[in-house]
């Protein structure tokens, strides 16, 4: 799936382990863009992106871009998430 659009916010970067031992880092930014020209109202989409493609996108706010992304659904604790990465 393709947004065009500009990044919005950028929210603080997260790190964990894993259960093998192995550290992670993600970064969650919110993209906002209009389906069609003459739409009123913007759709927003939050979007990650994990480790060393962080510094490989080297995102801002207000860029201007054109995302694809995949999108997945993980369970945790009996919940389950969506999880839109690029």
């Amino acid at each position: 799936m393709e947004v065009q659009g500009r990044i919005s916010k950028i929210l603080p970067k997260r790190t964990g382990k894993r259960s093998d031992g192995s550290e992670w880092r993600s970064q969650e930014f919110i993209v906002e863009f209009f389906e069609t020209p003459d739409q009123r109202w913007s759709d927003k989409v939050l979007l990650s992106v994990m480790n060393d493609r962080i510094r490989e996108y080297d995102i801002h706010e207000g860029d201007e871009v054109l995302i694809g992304f995949g999108h997945s659904v993980r369970e945790y604790q009996g919940r389950y998430y969506n999880d839109l990465r690029i």
